[in-house]
């Protein structure tokens, strides 16, 4: 390598020492990042048209989101129907035909015959629980589980594309704040009616 160096033509050239310069001895690649007042302004259009579009859809889906979780919403303060059979007493001739006369109306006083319905009547009034019945209520509170759960989940992803929809909005102004600071003309600073 010494040997290469020692006998290196000094009217040797490459390209690449065009993009190159010695500093301190040592070869530095000559970095030019400075963007031309035009491209500048083209870049800071392209921006604010693909945030401009991206804010677009973000409000589209928000309003489909609200559109659906509106009409939601009006059903979710309405309970929910649960089907509960109860069955029809016998009519009251056939309870009194079954009522016995106790011991005291057959001393012939004139009290009337209290209803002996021996727990049918409560029996009655009380809705048939059966495993079939059983199971279909557990299915009915999966699903409504569920249904809670996909409920919360919408209006979760509506909040954050809120969100999303508030920081486009921001970005927009900012950039076009900045194009209007690269564009022509004078700049004004703006003050509102209270002097700030």
């Amino acid at each position: 390598m010494r040997n290469k160096a020692a006998f290196k033509n000094p009217d040797e050239f490459y390209f690449g020492m065009v993009h190159t310069k010695m500093v301190g001895g040592v070869h530095q690649k000559k970095v030019d990042n400075s963007v031309s007042g035009d491209e500048l302004k083209k870049f800071k259009k392209d921006d604010a048209t693909y945030v401009a579009m991206k804010h677009q859809m973000e409000s589209r889906k928000v309003e489909k989101l609200r559109a659906n979780l509106h009409g939601i919403s009006k059903l979710e303060g309405a309970p929910q129907n649960k089907r509960i059979i109860f069955v029809d007493p016998p009519p009251k001739k056939q309870r009194s035909a079954v009522a016995r006369p106790s011991s005291s109306q057959a001393d012939g006083s004139n009290e009337p015959l209290e209803d002996v319905d021996m727990g049918v009547m409560q029996s009655l009034r009380t809705p048939a629980v059966t495993p079939a019945s059983r199971a279909a209520s557990k299915k009915a509170d999966k699903v409504s589980a569920k249904a809670e759960k996909k409920l919360a989940a919408r209006y979760s992803e509506l909040k954050q594309r809120e969100q999303r929809q508030a920081k486009l909005a921001q970005v927009m102004q900012r950039i076009s704040q900045e194009r209007a600071l690269i564009g022509k003309g004078r700049r004004k600073k703006l003050r509102t009616k209270q002097g700030q």
